[in-house]
């Protein structure tokens, strides 16, 4: 009959949830423990609301996202603990990336970047300094965003970190690409490539083949060009990864068609159009069932407090047993 410890342990298995993909099961589990700390009258732990906002980030809803994060950075900042600030912080951070406010995102991943230096927080830095890369890229402030990621990169190789190394020279190719740097661009390509194959890092391995088609397609060589946009093809339909072979089989048909070969130029314009389809069927459901999840769990939160004669539990169990409809959805890195 211990409450607080059952909220624990609630948390524990949104957690675990969390981990396995399952994001309807684990938000269950959460706002069970948050059920139990509102009938307590206790203060709902930070890491809490900081998983919860990680959830709603993993599913696309950012402004729900930043909700949460807000939540945890106030009690983090009346406890003063620099080194779970950093973290909220940088979540923040990245949901501004993904919403398109790169200014706020700029500000946010500022601050964290100060508390990681404070705590001696080398992992957070480096992960820090790559999203910096990625929004200064973004902004076109190429010499910040090459300074950032080399940065990322000097720490990586530090740690042997070969995923964490792939992806940072990988953005790094993307820049001098589009500095026109072709010469440095092909290399960071090649050491990426050659890093990711080692970790059978198939996704860096796609993004990867892309620059290099991209590369290769600015001077012509559209053999070259076709044989890694058919080596992104292999990796990227094992994933269903609709936005990487709507750019792939756009690239093809435009490879096809300077080469006078119209037929397969035409089949490829077509895959287009079939992942493009795809892809907003797919969008269009995850925002009616994020809608639904969400109206349904915050629904729950207002229900008068639950009874104790097994209502929670029997609650809980029906949530999770149609949680298999959410399995598969992840944070991109």
């Amino acid at each position: 009959k211990d409450k607080q410890f059952m909220a624990t342990v609630y948390s524990n298995i949104g957690l675990a949830y969390q981990e396995m993909n399952n994001i309807t099961s684990a938000l269950a589990s959460y706002y069970e423990a948050l059920n139990i700390y509102d009938t307590l009258g206790k203060f709902v732990p930070q890491l809490l609301y900081n998983n919860i906002g990680i959830v709603y980030q993993d599913i696309g809803d950012y402004p729900t996202s930043l909700e949460y994060f807000k939540k945890a950075l106030i009690l983090e900042e009346q406890e003063g603990n620099l080194i779970y600030q950093c973290s909220t912080l940088g979540n923040m951070g990245i949901s501004y990336i993904r919403m398109g406010e790169y200014m706020n995102a700029v500000t946010y991943l500022g601050e964290s970047l100060l508390m990681a230096k404070m705590t001696g927080n080398r992992q957070a830095e480096s992960n820090i300094y790559s999203h910096l890369g990625v929004v200064y890229r973004i902004m076109k402030s190429y010499p910040l965003a090459l300074d950032y990621n080399i940065k990322a990169l000097k720490y990586n190789r530090e740690i042997g970190d070969k995923s964490a190394i792939a992806r940072t020279l990988t953005q790094m190719g993307n820049i001098y690409f589009e500095l026109h740097d072709f010469v440095a661009s092909k290399k960071s390509y090649k050491e990426a490539l050659y890093t990711a194959m080692e970790t059978n890092d198939e996704i860096s391995e796609v993004r990867i083949y892309l620059g290099l088609a991209e590369l290769y397609k600015k001077f012509s060589d559209y053999i070259s060009t076709e044989n890694y946009l058919n080596k992104a093809v292999l990796n990227a339909t094992k994933r269903n990864a609709y936005k990487e072979l709507i750019k792939i089989y756009d690239m093809l048909s435009e490879c096809y068609t300077s080469g006078s070969k119209y037929e397969p130029a035409l089949k490829s314009l077509e895959a287009s159009k079939l992942f493009e389809k795809k892809l907003l069927d797919m969008e269009e459901e995850r925002k009616i069932r994020n809608i639904m999840i969400h109206k349904s769990f915050q629904s729950g939160l207002l229900e008068s407090n639950l009874s104790e004669n097994g209502n929670r539990l029997a609650k809980l169990k029906n949530v999770l047993s149609n949680g298999d409809s959410m399995a598969g959805l992840r944070k991109n890195t």
